[in-house]
């Protein structure tokens, strides 16, 4: 079974929809934070050490909300790349 990147799901989501999205990056303390927007509205956060763990945390967040029923996982995403 192939599982697509967060980001990638989430990109795919939004153009076959119609919608735009972009990623906003701040730094709250020693955490990099990552928001999500589709359509101009934030639906996705995402908080790490790192910023790319942040990008994906946001994205999976924004996917959850977006469509629930078919969550892509960050876990199986990277096993998917490491084998």
């Amino acid at each position: 079974m192939i599982h697509e990147h967060p980001v990638t799901a989430l990109n795919d989501f939004c153009q076959k929809k119609r919608k735009t999205n972009e990623f906003k990056y701040s730094k709250e303390g020693d955490e990099e934070v990552t928001i999500v927007y589709v359509d101009g509205k934030p639906i996705g956060y995402g908080y790490s050490k790192q910023m790319e763990n942040s990008k994906l945390n946001a994205a999976e967040n924004a996917l959850e909300k977006l469509c629930p029923s078919n969550m892509v996982t960050v876990e199986s995403a990277v096993d998917d790349n490491e084998g």
